[in-house]
């Protein structure tokens, strides 16, 4: 690294800290001269340069982070960020520089094919239709954005519920069709996945053969369910309204010979006729009574003869739709999204990185800038008034880097924050 980088980025650190007001009892924090734009220049140059340079993510990220933090629309520095990224196989990462190159360029190949396979990979293909139409523009000899467009071109042709596309990618892909086509990997991807979508139809329209009796017959057995239902409420109405009525009649029976035994039943021969005519009434009811239960049970039994049948038909529709539901995971599934490939070469995704064999290699730290980050730390202590944190912090970065510009800085902290404290130790005093 430069070695005027570290002193830049304190200098920029005591710019931002200073800019804000001090609150009582803090020691003042002098400004660093405000960078000119040949030094910012140079500052960025470097951390591309370590971007590039990184053997680990952690250390690129790094390096980016404070290139950015000086330099937010340097387009060289979002490059530097995703194709390193990309060499590492982390493009979830590099998609985060590519959509900032976006933000700068709306037409930047590189970053519309990291977008375009990502949005692909999340399965939102429209958008990935549209990145990877513009990517293909400009990166015709990608295998890898080739392919991708090849998959995607039989979705764009084949998929019966397209969604709504970009109509500036629907024009730019046909107007370049052609080609497009004069791509092996295209013409090998299309092929491919229109074999897979042929092979999707035929499994749908069979499903769809078999299903249509199916349904057809669930919906007359929803139909006579239906009829079954209402003719068996409107009798077992009437067996409630027969019931009611035989006992009515049992009750006037009831009374009636009650009171030709009480001796006040009148005339025997009318009280004789109107007791047989209330026997014979009862007598038709209940055979009426057991007519329409019987008719209510075969009812049942043939609700329950359709209830079985429909069971059964519904089962076979949704071992049909569930074969329908793979045949269509199946397409999905083929689909094959490559990342960007970087000078030639295509690292796979990752979840994660991996440090080789021995463990995270150790970079050599410089002084200057170890320093200047404590010392960062130690500033923002002091601001928010946790003055023992900023205290101890101080003073390991006055012992650990005392010829550093950050630990002379700390030591200066240190006599404001206390200097009492201070000249107790200078006469000898033991360390608080």
């Amino acid at each position: 690294m430069n070695g005027k980088c570290p002193v830049f980025l304190a200098a920029s650190l005591a710019v931002v800290l200073a800019a804000a007001p001090a609150s009582a009892g803090e020691p003042t924090i002098r400004p660093a001269p405000k960078l000119t734009d040949a030094e910012r220049a140079e500052l960025v140059a470097a951390m591309i340069t370590e971007v590039a340079a990184a053997e680990d993510p952690q250390s690129a990220a790094s390096a980016y982070a404070r290139g950015n933090s000086v330099q937010p629309d340097n387009i060289k520095l979002h490059e530097a960020y995703m194709t390193r990224m990309l060499k590492f196989g982390l493009v979830r990462i590099a998609v985060h520089p590519a959509r900032a190159l976006l933000r700068l360029d709306r037409e930047h190949p590189m970053a519309l094919s990291v977008t375009g396979y990502v949005y692909a990979g999340d399965g939102k293909l429209a958008e990935a239709f549209d990145a990877t139409v513009g990517a293909a523009v400009n990166m015709r000899q990608d295998a890898s954005v080739m392919h991708n467009l090849g998959q995607l071109a039989v979705w764009y042709d084949l998929e019966p519920d397209l969604p709504a596309l970009s109509p500036a990618a629907r024009r730019t892909f046909e107007k370049l069709r052609p080609e497009f086509a004069e791509s092996r990997e295209y013409a090998q991807a299309y092929e491919k996945m229109a074999d897979a979508y042929e092979k999707r139809a035929a499994a749908l329209a069979e499903c769809d053969r078999q299903m249509a009796p199916l349904e057809g017959a669930a919906a007359e057995a929803r139909s006579q369910l239906a009829d079954a239902e209402f003719e068996y409420r409107a009798l077992m109405d009437e067996i409630d309204s027969r019931t009611r009525l035989i006992e009515s009649l049992r009750r006037q029976l009831y009374l009636l010979d009650w009171r030709r035994h009480d001796g006040h039943g009148g005339d025997y021969y009318q009280r004789e006729l109107r007791r047989q005519e209330l026997v014979q009434r009862i007598r038709l009811e209940e055979l009426e009574l057991d007519r329409v239960r019987q008719q209510a049970n075969r009812i049942l039994t043939d609700v329950s003869a359709i209830r079985a049948q429909f069971y059964e038909n519904e089962v076979r529709l949704a071992n049909l739709r569930e074969q329908r539901e793979l045949a269509v995971t199946r397409v999905r599934r083929l689909f094959r999204w490559d990342p960007p490939a970087v000078d030639g070469v295509v690292t796979p995704e990752v979840e994660r990185f991996v440090y080789p064999p021995g463990g995270r290699p150790a970079a050599p730290e410089d002084p200057e800038d170890a320093a200047a980050r404590r010392l960062e730390v130690a500033k923002l202590y002091v601001r928010y008034n946790l003055t023992e944190k900023a205290v101890t912090v101080l003073r390991e970065i006055a012992a650990e880097y005392p010829e550093t510009a950050a630990g002379k800085e700390a030591a200066e902290i240190l006599e404001e924050i206390e200097p009492e404290k201070q000249a107790g130790r200078q006469q000898g005093k033991p360390r608080l």
